[in-house]
């Protein structure tokens, strides 16, 4: 999950003030990387399910959520 986390930060270029911002962002993230973990999507299909968000929700604030939601698009492709 910290894979996906780091990964998710490094696309959305996220910035932190302090410790406590990392932790409260890392606990909000968490659970949805588990469950992509859990389902056993490799790292490059997330990759590519962030891709997609960046591209095709360019206005609206993706999160890991949306990564999952749009996991179907990038399988139909995969």
């Amino acid at each position: 999950a910290k894979e996906i986390i780091k990964l998710y930060w490094s696309k959305k270029r996220l910035k932190f003030d302090n410790k406590s911002q990392i932790d409260w962002q890392f606990i909000q993230d968490k659970k949805d990387a588990k469950e992509l973990s859990k389902a056993g999507f490799s790292i490059n299909q997330i990759e590519k399910s962030m891709n997609y968000c960046v591209n095709e929700y360019p206005n609206i604030n993706w999160n890991l959520g949306t990564v999952k939601k749009a996991m179907k698009e990038v399988l139909k492709h995969d």
